[in-house]
């Protein structure tokens, strides 16, 4: 499959109609095994819970109540098999009534996946209900003791009422091969969110490229978005998060310079979290950095993060880069940024991240 084609489909397809739905029904459940030890495993399983079953050759044939139920206690109950053994059986589920004809059997499956899918059923949910929320957190330019931009977070609220948190979300994603789902939903969200709120100032969107096949059509409903509500590309920051999961980055070089033709600017989040980070830093040359909180934590009294940091300010002086401390709690880690003329803050001690932004900080 071409990369044009890769990300035309999934954007015709939808959600919903690549991931297939949990059945609740009653049903028979048809497992088949690749690796046939795995059989016997099965066997004791059901027999000391008492399900029927038919031993068919090299696969099994097992009345079940609730599919969710029963994937998720064969797994995490009795700790059966390994990730290379869930690859290794296959599950197709019949619907009471429903026969094993060939549309039926195209939706046969590896039990890894069925069990992620099950794991990653809030995701699911938020994705196909449009239950995508988007926070702002500002960023703060500590010499002008004002907000200079916002950071739009996505959070999801859940099926049953309660929040996702942003972390979570991406991880899930990342596990169910959702980013590219998960990434357009949350930029649009942003967009959409940050023009109903009437914001002016530069918002970061966050954006994992790995998300995307071909620049040029990946992000083109995105561009669509931003001249539909009638944002600045001048005042949008492509945040680039996930970055230890970048392999090619001239691919994403081929990235940043589409967007930066349009106008938009780019960040580099979580600088200082890694050794892949900072290789990036010397190839991309963005226009921020975000230094990880990991690095902000308690800066003001270890001489060692100190010194990192010190160093990360004085390359991104010297190249024309924008630096940001991300994180900051304390006023003593605050008096540290502003001593070392930092640029931008953000963090706690401002605001926590907020459905409606904060005009103005307080004091």
């Amino acid at each position: 499959m071409s990369e044009f084609a890769s990300d035309s489909k999934k954007k015709s397809m939808g959600v919903h109609e690549l991931l297939p739905k949990l059945p609740k029904k009653q049903g028979i459940l048809l497992m088949s095994f690749t690796l046939i030890h795995l059989q016997a495993k099965i066997v004791k399983y059901l027999d000391d819970k008492k399900y029927i079953y038919n031993i068919l050759k090299k696969s099994i044939k097992v009345e079940v109540i609730f599919l969710e139920t029963f994937i998720v206690d064969i797994i995490d109950r009795q700790d059966l098999y390994n990730e290379i053994e869930m690859e290794a059986i296959n599950i197709l589920f019949l619907e009471e009534g429903e026969q094993l004809d060939f549309n039926t059997f195209g939706k046969t499956q590896s039990l890894s996946k069925t069990y992620r899918l099950i794991k990653g059923k809030d995701l699911i949910y938020i994705l196909n209900n449009k239950t995508l929320q988007t926070y702002f957190q500002p960023i703060v330019d500590i010499k002008k003791n004002e907000i200079y931009a916002y950071e739009c977070l996505s959070r999801g609220l859940k099926e049953d009422g309660t929040l996702m948190g942003s972390s979570l979300i991406f991880k899930t994603a990342a596990k169910n091969d959702l980013l590219y789902y998960l990434d357009r939903e949350a930029r649009e969200c942003a967009l959409t969110n940050a023009h109903a709120n009437k914001i002016d100032k530069k918002i970061f969107i966050n954006f994992v490229p790995t998300s995307i096949y071909n620049p040029d059509t990946g992000l083109k409903d995105t561009f669509e978005w931003v001249d539909k509500l009638g944002h600045d590309p001048a005042n949008i920051v492509f945040e680039i998060i996930e970055t230890e999961h970048i392999i090619d980055t001239a691919h994403l070089k081929s990235f940043l310079e589409s967007y930066r033709k349009l106008g938009f600017e780019i960040a580099l989040d979580d600088i200082g979290s890694g050794y892949s980070s900072l290789s990036l830093l010397s190839e991309l040359r963005p226009d921020y950095i975000k230094v990880d909180m990991g690095i902000i934590r308690d800066i003001d009294k270890n001489k060692f993060k100190q010194s990192i940091f010190n160093a990360l300010n004085h390359i991104c002086k010297e190249n024309g880069i924008k630096i940001l401390a991300e994180g900051v709690e304390t006023k003593e880690e605050l008096d540290y940024c502003i001593s070392k003329e930092t640029d931008y803050v953000q963090g706690f001690y401002f605001s926590k991240p907020t459905l409606i932004p904060i005009e103005s900080l307080k004091g």
